[in-house]
């Protein structure tokens, strides 16, 4: 027997006091409203013990009162970062049943959560309310039930198809202290693929540094690869993937990870196997243990392809030049630059929503005098790419 109700399901299958029951039905919607993917396995959730205290619950009582509720079932591996949290069948029906009666959030007192409209992170104006388009969602939940974006969209429509609220979907930030970044927390577009975001904010605009943490690194003196790179990506991502085998856009992935400290792992899991072997997200997680003797080659060739040695080589100076002990530290310095620059860019611009080095406005943009003004206050030279957001 399963149960299409909370109240129903906690009544039959919880025993206790009455608060027991109600932070358990606050877990459950919790759960069902901002699902967070497994990285290896997209039809899992991650469930991890920071995720949980960030909902406000005990990691241990919370995995134990969903465990009894019968609603998922968990296994922790020894390389993972969080749990897997495999739905059951009750799950799936219950999910089904939230979506049509949209119930709301309720915060740690039991109320209904709201959120206002706009907040502002130090100072950045961002949206909290922002007006997505329900008809390409349908479309796109309708064509990818196997992308791991699929439990995200879902809670996307749920809230947009809101009698309260048409057409809204409530997101919240966290703003990281180190980087100054804003974090989506739960169910977030920025933290989905880009068509899933293209599906929701069609018609409006983006504006995003071009290549930017190597555009950063060739303002200063780190070496001649790095300064031909940042002024010539396309060809250069074009002319590598062709002698290795791969895309440009496997080949941008990689040379990004670089920085972020990605080494010659023969893995799967680590950046560089990730970004040239996984093809088909939905497909990727069955076969995530080793790589084949084809994709180990793939991945060496790139490592030892002429223009990737230089790179790094430029790189390990540029450890030298910002003082970095670490290619940890040095992202965090150019993630701390690439905010700098941002907050000149959206001084006084309303934000849809952020996502890094880039961010979706409700108004189309022009680069050039943006350009200039960052150079003018902050003395970084970089170029802005503004574009329509477009779902085909």
């Amino acid at each position: 027997m399963y149960y299409s109700d909370i109240d129903e399901l906690l009544t039959n299958q919880l025993t206790g006091y009455s608060q027991r029951r109600h932070e358990s039905r606050r877990l459950v919607q919790q759960v069902f409203s901002c699902p967070t993917r497994h990285w290896v396995n997209p039809h899992c959730l991650a469930l991890s013990d920071k995720y949980l205290r960030t909902l406000g619950h005990n990691p241990q009582s919370a995995r134990r009162v969903l465990s009894d509720l019968g609603l998922i079932q968990f296994k922790r591996t020894k390389r993972d970062c969080a749990d897997f949290a495999i739905p059951s069948d009750q799950f799936h029906e219950l999910s089904a049943n939230l979506l049509v009666e949209n119930l709301p959030i309720l915060d740690r007192d039991g109320n209904a959560a709201k959120i206002p409209k706009t907040k502002r992170h130090g100072s950045l104006k961002v949206c909290q309310k922002p007006q997505i388009n329900i008809r390409n969602l349908q479309r796109w939940l309708t064509h990818n039930r196997n992308e791991y974006s699929f439990l995200a969209a879902a809670s996307f429509y749920r809230f947009a198809t809101s009698s309260t609220a048409p057409g809204i979907i409530p997101l919240n930030y966290n703003l990281s202290g180190k980087t100054n970044r804003l974090y989506g927390l739960g169910a977030n577009p920025q933290n989905t693929q880009r068509c899933l975001r293209s599906a929701l904010f069609d018609g409006y605009h983006s504006i995003d540094i071009s290549n930017c943490h190597f555009s950063l690194l060739a303002n200063h003196d780190v070496g001649g690869s790095i300064t031909n790179y940042a002024a010539d990506p396309a060809s250069i991502r074009q002319q590598i993937a062709a002698d290795v085998g791969t895309t440009p856009e496997a080949v941008k992935k990689c040379l990004l990870a670089l920085i972020y400290g990605a080494e010659l792992n023969l893995s799967p899991r680590q950046a560089l196997g990730r970004s040239l072997t996984w093809r088909d997200t939905a497909k990727a997680p069955k076969r995530f243990k080793t790589l084949t003797e084809a994709e180990r080659e793939l991945v060496e060739r790139f490592w030892n392809h002429p223009l990737v040695v230089s790179l790094r080589s430029d790189l390990e100076q540029a450890k030298c030049v910002f003082g970095a002990r670490d290619f940890k530290e040095l992202s965090t310095i150019l993630m701390q630059i690439e905010q700098r620059i941002m907050r000149v860019v959206l001084e006084d611009i309303y934000i849809l929503l952020p996502l890094h080095d880039g961010v979706i406005v409700e108004n189309e943009l022009d680069p050039e005098p943006l350009e200039h003004k960052v150079s003018k206050v902050t003395g970084y030279e970089i170029k802005l790419k503004s574009e329509r957001v477009e779902y085909n």
